[in-house]
Protein backbone atom coordinates (compact mmCIF):
# COMPACT_ATOMS: atom_id res chain seq x y z
CA UNK A 1 0.00 0.00 0.00
CA UNK A 2 1.43 3.54 -0.88
CA UNK A 3 0.32 6.43 0.81
CA UNK A 4 1.05 9.74 -1.33
CA UNK A 5 1.58 13.28 0.96
CA UNK A 6 2.86 16.39 0.41
CA UNK A 7 5.65 17.88 3.20
CA UNK A 8 7.96 21.40 3.06
CA UNK A 9 11.34 20.36 2.68
CA UNK A 10 13.31 22.35 5.81
CA UNK A 11 16.87 20.74 5.15
CA UNK A 12 18.24 19.37 2.06
CA UNK A 13 21.53 18.12 1.36
CA UNK A 14 23.29 15.63 -1.04
CA UNK A 15 22.86 13.04 1.50
CA UNK A 16 19.45 13.29 2.12
CA UNK A 17 16.04 15.58 2.92
CA UNK A 18 14.11 16.36 6.41
CA UNK A 19 10.74 16.69 5.43
CA UNK A 20 7.71 18.27 7.95
CA UNK A 21 3.81 17.76 6.92
CA UNK A 22 1.42 20.71 8.27
CA UNK A 23 -1.08 18.50 6.59
CA UNK A 24 -3.39 17.07 10.06
CA UNK A 25 -4.50 14.06 7.90
CA UNK A 26 -1.01 13.06 6.04
CA UNK A 27 0.41 13.21 9.82
CA UNK A 28 -2.20 10.72 11.31
CA UNK A 29 -1.54 8.59 8.44
CA UNK A 30 2.06 8.24 9.15
CA UNK A 31 1.70 8.17 12.97
CA UNK A 32 -0.42 5.32 12.55
CA UNK A 33 2.43 3.03 11.00
CA UNK A 34 4.21 0.79 13.64
CA UNK A 35 7.33 1.75 11.69
CA UNK A 36 8.86 4.14 9.46
CA UNK A 37 12.41 3.28 9.37
CA UNK A 38 13.68 1.36 6.16
CA UNK A 39 10.63 2.34 4.64
CA UNK A 40 11.60 3.36 0.66
CA UNK A 41 10.68 6.64 -0.85
CA UNK A 42 9.92 8.82 -4.04
CA UNK A 43 10.30 12.28 -3.58
CA UNK A 44 9.24 14.80 -6.19
CA UNK A 45 10.71 18.21 -5.56
CA UNK A 46 8.62 21.17 -7.70
CA UNK A 47 10.20 23.96 -9.31
CA UNK A 48 10.72 26.75 -6.98
CA UNK A 49 12.98 29.92 -6.76
CA UNK A 50 15.76 27.59 -4.84
CA UNK A 51 15.34 24.35 -7.47
CA UNK A 52 14.11 25.77 -11.15
CA UNK A 53 13.87 22.08 -12.19
CA UNK A 54 11.98 19.53 -11.54
CA UNK A 55 13.34 16.23 -9.49
CA UNK A 56 12.27 13.25 -8.85
CA UNK A 57 14.55 10.86 -6.03
CA UNK A 58 14.36 7.54 -4.35
CA UNK A 59 15.24 7.46 -0.87
CA UNK A 60 15.32 5.17 2.71
CA UNK A 61 13.36 6.83 5.64
CA UNK A 62 15.87 6.73 8.65
CA UNK A 63 13.78 8.36 11.12
CA UNK A 64 10.53 9.82 12.56
CA UNK A 65 10.86 13.30 14.87
CA UNK A 66 7.52 14.34 16.06
CA UNK A 67 7.75 18.20 16.61
CA UNK A 68 5.52 21.33 17.91
CA UNK A 69 4.24 22.00 15.17
CA UNK A 70 3.50 18.60 13.64
CA UNK A 71 5.97 15.72 11.98
CA UNK A 72 8.99 15.13 10.35
CA UNK A 73 10.86 12.65 8.59
CA UNK A 74 14.57 12.36 7.83
CA UNK A 75 14.73 10.79 4.12
CA UNK A 76 18.14 9.29 3.15
CA UNK A 77 18.75 9.49 -0.72
CA UNK A 78 19.26 6.30 -2.67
Amino acid sequence: DSIVTRAIATNISQGGIFVEYLDLDAVKMIEGLETVEAIPVEIQIHPSNNFPEEYHLEGVIRRKETRKRGLGLAVQFK
